[in-house]
């Protein structure tokens, strides 16, 4: 549960965004390329910035901020968005929030492991939860916004892989206190 929610926020926020900015706003093709790319590039040096800092700060607490902040984030985007208010403005800092969560699950995963079995791991539970997570995200919220309509599909999945993130963590926090 731990990645769900950096799997649906790469394939919800990045990959899905470009279809969902051109169905719901009247934004030109080249600008949302021009933000697709800028995101990306922007998530890149947050998660390189969030990674040097979660070697000298508490990997766990930076992760439980990351989750803290990425859906009132993401609501901000997503409305600002739809409203065609500054969405520039109000993008950029869900996707910094998004780097926070994506340079410290991986060290967290690594730590679930013993030494002898880390690294096989680390390939299948992240792999699976991003097939699960990632792979789902997309059609799900194509599902959402077809049946009811609604513009914030995509914020009910990050959401719920919120959610099922914090419990992962919330589950990994109580059992390191009682070992």
């Amino acid at each position: 549960f731990i990645v769900a929610v950096q799997a649906a926020l790469a394939s919800g926020f990045f990959l899905y965004m470009p279809s969902y900015l051109a169905l719901t706003t009247h934004f030109s093709t080249p600008k949302i390329e021009t933000l697709s790319i800028s995101l990306i590039a922007l998530y890149a040096v947050s998660c390189f910035c969030f990674g040097a800092l979660a070697d000298r700060w508490n990997i766990i607490k930076m992760y439980k901020l990351g989750l803290l902040l990425v859906f009132p984030m993401s609501t901000i985007a997503y409305l600002s968005i739809a409203k065609n208010f500054l969405p520039w403005v109000f993008v950029v800092i869900p996707t910094i929030v998004f780097g926070m969560i994506g340079s410290t699950y991986c060290g967290i995963l690594s730590t679930l492991f013993p030494t002898n079995i880390r690294c096989s791991g680390v390939a299948v539970s992240l792999n699976s939860s991003v097939a699960i997570f990632g792979g789902c995200s997309p059609l799900i919220i194509t599902l959402l916004s077809r049946d009811s309509y609604t513009i914030i599909a995509p914020l009910l999945v990050i959401g719920m892989t919120t959610c099922l993130s914090g419990l992962g963590i919330l589950i990994l926090s109580k059992q390191r206190m009682v070992n």
